[in-house]
């Protein structure tokens, strides 16, 4: 029957009075529903610890107070606050009945914020008393106790996100949604880049706790909203924009970094030591080895680094201001082309952070793309076979990957798509195979192995849908096969895999809900027009090509070479080595026979064109490479002299002639150069296109612009601009941002016809029908079927 409610903790003391204190403030005023303290250090008591909190629009607690500052009486008035924490508050006992008290599905942290916000919500004040101090040692926080809520990250994470989904308005949760998707994103790359692969994986167990118990929690809102007394917009007052809560986060960094800076002088000395003796152990040979692959690499891009930018399938030029791709993010509902527009993909985030890398410079973020993209495929290879084998063979199935025919392919056709999906494969295929257990690392660890999964799954699905499922397809495959092998059970790597590629994909959200929707990325290869223009692509080769070149007539002096280095490491391995290769095999073969299925419609096409196709059967094909160098090293002395000893070394030597008689030709000639080979408008003439574009926007404003032919499409991955259709731009030309827009609507499919129109010899009045969709330019390819808009008599003016 009590009156007002004390909740403290046990590692809090309250200086005598602080009740009496909190007491006679909640009774001031019948609206104040929760009090709390002054709260200090419990060491030094003139060290402020709190005064009340506020919150960003994401919940983010915020104190507002600098790192040890002195309690000098500049809070001694009482204020209102948003919440309090559950160290020290006092509650009206009528209120917090008609709150139901604390909510039993957060159990720790976030809880006080929950209850405050409620209380706020229904109408009522949440105040500080400075009069009343209390003395808090943070037992968790310092490690004086340990808690059964660990990690706490996560349970931080999780109950925040339910405290919003309750405590918001409608209107700004709709709002809130697609904010807190991007903040996640950008979290765990944050997480990636640190190496905390454990908080990806907390991040991800928040979300999915909270989308389990979605039911619940809307029961829970809905009773908060029916109680609602005050509209957001009044309690906004208490709480700060994200950036102060940034500026003092990074603030709080900076002092750590410039202590760390001050004990960095200390460890010099020590450390000294230890890199001279390091130094003795380090050989010339790596590298010699980097220097050469570096030499090579300059020689056989230098038609396209001494160039300018590349306009080729979607490796196209970036907009001149470096933060467009990032504005075409934020403004999903932005009207592009003619169609209706998709949620846009996190692709163009990937691609927005290259012109921020190269300050400004949007002609250098092109090639700074194609080298991150280079860079980490080879790391990826390099990585794939550490485990397995030494040094000389890691290096070995690097550059193969490196130089191989999917990369050669890729950046000739412009495929953009495949080499990003080209990038990410290694790594995702690295933890299929430490998942399903072909590969057993010294530290396993199930959460970041599917935090990689994620990753690796997103950044290539962001630009070819149909690797999530190439992904899944090649985890279930690996993890039924080994249950085969070793009569075990696959359910916890079917587990691992599935909660992998899944959460991928809802890293992509909303975008990739709309893969199978009516002209979304993946359904015109699941079945129509562009499943059809895939399977005539995919017909056009063999298997060998497929698997090998990706193109009617590949380098098989280059792409053989992986494969008689396969054969070598099945041959010539023992143990581990040996099964790794067999399921590395297994995963080219059934490769190429999906890829043969797709080509004859036997199965759904979920891949775009040869190239893409090709990239986990290259990908294997390097790790055999590297492990045939290892098992060569490891293996053949303890198979003693015998006929192995011949065919190893025979095969070893053979697919280096092969390597060797492939690159050289292709680096004298500079091969690696988009449009090389290919049908493709040359860099002067785009350059006079675009400058006319550009005179006409300047004097006329803003109009559209038709690009006609193969030219501007091939290449395209599918959910781009150029996957379909005709590609309309804006008046700058062909550039990055038209990327990943859907080509469905009204709009677009009365454009259709008019090129129906056209290209059938109904109509010779093309200007004055293109004109209504604002299209006041026509740039055509070099191709049949240019006549006739050659004869459309007012195509002039």
């Amino acid at each position: 029957d009590a009156e007002l409610l004390l909740f403290i903790h046990d590692d809090a003391a309250l200086e005598r009075g602080a009740v009496e204190h909190m007491v006679a403030r909640a009774l001031a005023d019948d609206s104040t529903a929760v009090v709390g303290p002054k709260i200090v250090s419990w060491d030094d008591p003139l060290r402020l610890e709190e005064v009340g909190m506020a919150v960003d629009r994401f919940g983010y607690p915020y104190k507002g107070l600098e790192k040890g500052e002195i309690d000098l009486g500049q809070y001694d008035n009482s204020f209102e606050v948003f919440f309090v924490t559950s160290t020290c508050m006092l509650v009206r006992h009528e209120v917090f009945r008609s709150l139901r008290g604390w909510d039993s599905q957060m159990r720790a942290f976030s809880e006080d914020l929950d209850l405050c916000w409620r209380a706020r919500v229904m109408g009522h004040t949440v105040r500080v008393e400075p009069k009343a101090k209390a003395r808090h040692a943070i037992a968790l926080a310092t490690g004086q106790r340990s808690s059964q809520f660990t990690p706490t990250r996560y349970y931080i994470r999780r109950n925040r996100l339910r405290t919003v989904a309750k405590n918001v308005s409608t209107v700004r949760l709709f709002w809130l949604i697609p904010q807190f998707v991007l903040l996640a994103i950008a979290e765990m790359i944050g997480f990636i880049v640190l190496r905390q692969y454990g908080e990806i994986v907390n991040i991800a167990r928040a979300l999915g706790w909270n989308l389990l118990r979605l039911p619940q929690t809307l029961v829970a809102r809905a009773r908060v909203q029916r109680a609602r007394a005050v509209p957001d917009r009044k309690l906004s007052r208490l709480t700060v924009k994200e950036g102060t809560r940034v500026r003092a986060y990074a603030g709080h960094q900076t002092e750590r970094l410039e202590e760390a800076w001050g004990r960095r002088a200390e460890l010099i000395a020590e450390r000294t030591g230890q890199v001279r003796a390091a130094r003795k152990r380090v050989t010339t040979v790596p590298v010699v080895v980097a220097g050469l692959m570096v030499l090579a690499l300059l020689v056989g891009f230098r038609n396209y680094l001494w160039s300018g930018e590349a306009s080729v399938g979607t490796l196209l030029p970036y907009p001149d201001s470096p933060f467009a791709l990032v504005r075409a993010y934020l403004s999903p509902w932005r009207e592009t082309g003619l169609g209706q527009p998709w949620p846009p993909s996190p692709g163009l985030l990937f691609l927005g952070a290259f012109p921020m890398l190269a300050l400004g410079a949007v002609g250098v973020a092109q090639k700074l793309l194609l080298v991150v993209l280079g860079a980490a495929a080879f790391f990826g290879a390099y990585r794939l076979v550490a485990e397995l084998v030494g040094r000389p063979g890691r290096w070995v199935a690097g550059a193969v990957y490196l130089f191989g025919v999917v990369g050669l392919a890729g950046v000739q056709a412009g495929a953009m798509g495949a080499l990003v999906f080209g990038a990410a494969a290694p790594y995702v295929l690295r933890s299929l195979l430490h998942t399903t257990g072909w590969i057993r690392p010294a530290r396993y660890d199930a959460g970041a192995e599917i935090a990689r999964i994620a990753i690796g799954t997103a950044v290539a699905a962001a630009f070819v849908p149909g690797a999530a499922f190439v992904f899944a397809g090649a985890g279930v495959l690996l993890a039924a096969s080994r249950a085969l092998l070793s009569a075990s059970s696959p359910v916890t790597g079917l587990g691992t895999v599935a909660a992998g590629t899944l959460l991928g994909w809802a890293l992509l959200l909303p975008w990739s809900w709309t893969w199978f929707a009516t002209g979304g990325p993946l359904s015109e290869l699941a079945g129509g027009e562009g499943g059809a223009t895939q399977a005539l692509a995919f017909n056009e080769v063999g298997m060998l090509e497929r698997l090998l070149g990706a193109s009617s007539e590949p380098p098989l002096f280059f792409a053989l070479a992986p494969v008689v280095l396969g054969v070598v490491a099945v041959g010539v391995g023992l143990g581990q080595r040996r099964r790794v290769a067999l399921a590395l095999w297994l995963l080219v073969v059934c490769s190429g026979l999906f890829a043969s299925a797709g080509a004859r419609g036997l199965v759904p096409a979920l891949l775009g064109s040869p190239v893409e196709a090709a990239v986990l059967p290259a990908v294997c094909l390097a790790a055999l490479a590297g492990i045939a160098v290892g098992a060569m090293k490891l293996d053949l002395p303890r198979r003693g002299l015998g006929l192995w000893q011949p065919l190893a070394f025979g095969g070893a030597s053979l697919a280096a002639l092969l390597f060797t008689a492939g690159m050289l030709p292709a680096l004298y000639h500079g091969d690696w150069e988009p449009g090389r080979g290919t049908d493709h408008v040359s860099g002067p003439e785009l350059d006079q296109v675009h400058a006319v574009l550009a005179a006409e926007a300047e004097e006329n404003g803003a109009f559209r612009t038709l690009w006609l032919g193969e030219t501007w499409r091939g290449g395209g991955a599918p959910g781009s601009e150029s996957a379909r259709g005709p590609v309309v731009t804006g008046a700058e030309g062909r550039s990055l941002a038209d990327l990943f827009q859907s080509d469905v609507g009204p709009a677009m499919i009365a454009l259709e016809r008019t090129l129906s129109a056209v290209a059938g010899g109904a109509t010779d009045g093309a200007g004055r029908l293109l004109a209504t969709f604002n299209v006041r330019y026509v740039v055509l390819e070099r191709a049949p079927g240019v006549g006739r808009w050659l004869e459309q008599r007012d195509l002039g003016v």
